[in-house]
């Protein structure tokens, strides 16, 4: 909300902002209606999500077209995603991604102190740990981490929720339970 003040009725002043305040749109992202394919250039396969209920944020593909990522969330869970597909040096399985991915993850310093558990569901590599405050603040962030790897490429879906509580994992499970490698 907001307010403009102007000492006289009928000025061309408040008829400008009259005029641009008609014409102004609130940007809002739709919601992804189903199944999302996830690929990169030169691959005959991509990897299939079920994203609905879930805005898309961003949808980027670096210069050398060899990584993409999307991001996206979903208000009612409060959950965000973020998904990376990219080229990596050698041909890995998702417990090889996940390895790879967890090196990285395990130098950042906001994971010091944090345990980070390791499991599969199904082709899945999987990844979780819980940041329960950050800088003192009590914030209770959830993550999981999924991967898949295929023909040197590696998939990487992070799912995070801030104030976790048991049972919320049921709302990234539908997400989880659909990632599958398809053709295109």
């Amino acid at each position: 909300a907001f307010s403009f003040f102007f000492r006289t009725k009928d000025t061309p002043e408040r008829e400008a902002v009259l005029a641009m305040l008609a014409g102004a749109r609130v940007k809002t992202e739709a919601a992804v209606p189903g199944p999302l394919s996830l690929s990169l250039p030169g691959y005959p396969w991509g990897v299939r999500l079920d994203l609905a209920g879930f805005a898309i944020t961003a949808d980027e593909m670096n210069s050398a077209r060899t990584a993409r990522r999307i991001a996206a969330e979903n208000r009612e869970s409060s959950i965000t995603l973020t998904a990376f597909l990219e080229r990596v040096p050698e041909s890995m399985d998702a417990k090889a991604c996940r390895t790879y991915y967890a090196a990285r993850l395990q130098r950042s310093p906001i994971m010091k102190g944090i345990a980070v558990r390791m499991s599969e569901l199904g082709e899945l590599a999987v990844l979780d740990y819980l940041i329960k405050d950050f800088q003192g603040v009590p914030i209770n962030q959830k993550h999981v981490n999924a991967y898949l790897g295929q023909d040197g490429a590696c998939l990487d879906v992070h799912l995070s929720k801030i104030q976790f509580v048991s049972g919320d994992e049921a709302s990234w499970q539908p997400v989880l339970d659909s990632i599958r490698l398809e053709a295109r």
